[in-house]
Formats: C-alpha cells, structure tokens, sequence
C-alpha cells in the first residue's frame, strides 16, 4: 500500500501494533457481513465463508486524527508545520528553476535552458 496510510499501516507493524487501532473492515455480500480476518502484512482479508453473489460492499473507516498525528510526528511537524512542497509545479519549485532571464523547466526534458527573446 503506498501513501500516508501505507507508511502508518508499515510504522504500527514494525511497533508490534496492529492496524485494528485505527482502521476497521467491513465486508457485505448479499446483504450480509463477510466475517473473516485480516493479514496486515499482506494486505489480504480472508473470509471464513464462500460469498454468496459476485458483488460486495467493502466499507472502510479510518481514524484520520491517529494517521495526521503520525503524519505529524514522522516529518517533524510539531516543529515546523510550514513545509515547502517537493511538487515539481508548486511555487517554490518553480521560482528555485528561475535563473536570472532563463528558465529551467520540469520535466523530462529538464535539462536545457529556455532563453527568452
């Protein structure tokens, strides 16, 4: 799993936490909840029963303050809640390519300058 929820779910394991703190699975086929368990490490919910149609409802929840204080603690936010953007396009990105008239640009092809006329 990738993002801010993947490097929670990795930070509670290494801890020997489970991941139930903050998130809770739900699954529904045919109008009735899949009862099973959840392998963390592999990200694979095995059901205890067949289901029943083809279709199913997976419901999600997601303590969002668990994972915005870990977001928090893990860029040392507490200190400096002001963090200048990595984004290629964000504006401290863009006035770090200008130099003087030329303008370096993102991308690909970065690695020519654009000199006006």
């Amino acid at each position: 799993m990738q993002g801010d929820l993947g490097l929670t779910i990795e930070s509670t394991l290494r801890q020997g936490i489970s991941p139930e703190i903050f998130i809770e699975l739900k699954l529904i086929n045919g109008g009735e909840t899949l009862q099973g368990t959840m392998d963390w490490e592999s990200l694979v919910y095995t059901c205890n029963h067949h289901p029943r149609s083809q279709g199913t409802y997976i419901g999600l929840y997601v303590d969002k303050e668990y994972i915005n204080q870990y977001i928090l603690l893990s860029r040392d936010g507490q200190t400096n809640r002001i963090q200048p953007s990595k984004h290629p396009n964000s504006r401290e990105e863009q006035a770090r390519r200008y130099q003087g008239d030329n303008f370096i640009p993102a991308g690909p092809d970065k690695g020519f300058t654009v000199t006006p006329q």
